[in-house]
């Protein structure tokens, strides 16, 4: 009797004259996971209105899109636990990734801060010494932590939470230790015991990190459960976690207690790991075109996308587009522009020497 095919020989191209390939980069529904959230969080950043301005379809596409943040942490863990010698190198794989990924973060950064200093000082014509210098400290922390800029000093942060965690041969202690974090994080958005921004919410998704790490080491009963599952019942997952967020959306403007589209409502996490199921199961996944290269792009267009974005945006007032133009135009017209040059400028510059400045 023929056996099914297992998760690897599923998900990992690899030659006849090659050797098994544990290199999680290889994983087909990675890049395809990989795409789709990129894609949703640039449309997330693609708003130049509050939220009190955007119109109700606005809003529920908002909420469609919200599973992009929890998809990247999950494929961070998985890409951890693909590495069969992590727990005995896990200092030189974290100072690897702060090389690939926190020196572009550093550069592209500092640019922005750089561009947002300069031209709030001209706008106030002013260029004394200390004005700047406050001009920048101030510039450089809504930067980072109230743009797409906050990913990556929360990731490091996070993977060095997870570094400690992974030490901890007790189970129930680092049950309790996730189910911990994620109860306080989902709570605090309503108590406000600390800022409950997920921008501004250390190690929050620390449990989708450990999630990711987990599905990996036992990726043949994962791939098993969801294809038990099947299509249409996750499908219709899909759906009622997409309720409870509209349903948890609600509750939470009238509470007036914060962000109604907080990452880490605990519907949003549920939403966005039903999502990532989704992109998992085999019969979703998607050849995307070779020069898209999900793998080596992704990292760029989050990069770019922030700093065109700013400069965009900028562009769309001048112009007076936001103070003419209804929410949901802008939307459709700003979101297409972003990110087909993000994409263009990533593309283009992996092409060139500089491409190391888009580390991966």
């Amino acid at each position: 009797m023929k056996t099914a095919p297992s998760f690897l020989e599923k998900y990992v191209a690899i030659p006849h004259s090659a050797k098994p390939i544990t290199n999680a980069n290889t994983y087909l529904y990675l890049n395809t996971t990989r795409f789709f959230s990129m894609f949703a969080i640039v449309f997330e950043h693609s708003f130049l209105l509050p939220n009190s301005e955007r119109s109700l379809i606005e809003q529920f596409l908002m909420q469609i899109f919200k599973y992009g943040t929890v998809c990247f942490f999950l494929v961070s863990g998985f890409l951890i636990g693909v590495r069969q010698d992590y727990e005995s190198k896990q200092t030189k794989y974290y100072f690897s990734r702060v090389k690939s990924v926190f020196v572009p973060w550093l550069i592209f950064s500092s640019l922005l801060i750089l561009i947002k200093t300069v031209s709030n000082l001209i706008k106030i014509n002013t260029f004394d010494i200390t004005h700047a210098l406050n001009e920048f400290f101030s510039t450089g922390k809504e930067i980072i932590f109230h743009t797409a800029y906050w990913f990556v000093p929360s990731y490091l942060i996070t993977l060095i939470a997870f570094n400690i965690l992974i030490k901890i041969k007790y189970c129930d202690i680092s049950t309790f230790i996730l189910s911990f974090v994620t109860t306080f994080f989902a709570l605090n958005i309503y108590l406000n015991i600390i800022p409950s921004s997920h921008t501004t919410s250390i190690v929050a998704f620390l449990p989708i990190l450990w999630l990711g790490y987990f599905i990996v080491k036992h990726q043949t009963e994962f791939l098993n459960i969801i294809i038990k599952i099947g299509k249409k019942k996750l499908y219709l997952l899909g759906i009622i976690t997409l309720i409870l967020q509209l349903i948890e959306t609600y509750f939470i403007n009238a509470a007036g207690v914060g962000d109604p589209f907080n990452t880490l409502r605990l519907s949003n996490l549920m939403y966005g790991i039903i999502v990532f199921c989704l992109f998992s199961h085999p019969d979703n996944s998607i050849q995307l075109p070779s020069f898209l290269n999900p793998r080596k792009s992704t990292f760029g267009i989050y990069l770019t996308h922030t700093l065109i974005g700013v400069v965009l945006g900028s562009v769309f007032k001048k112009l007076g587009l936001t103070d003419n133009l209804p929410s949901f135009y802008l939307l459709i017209v700003f979101f297409p522009l972003l990110y087909s040059l993000s994409t263009f400028l990533t593309l283009i510059l992996h092409r060139t020497r500089l491409k190391f400045l888009l580390g991966g």
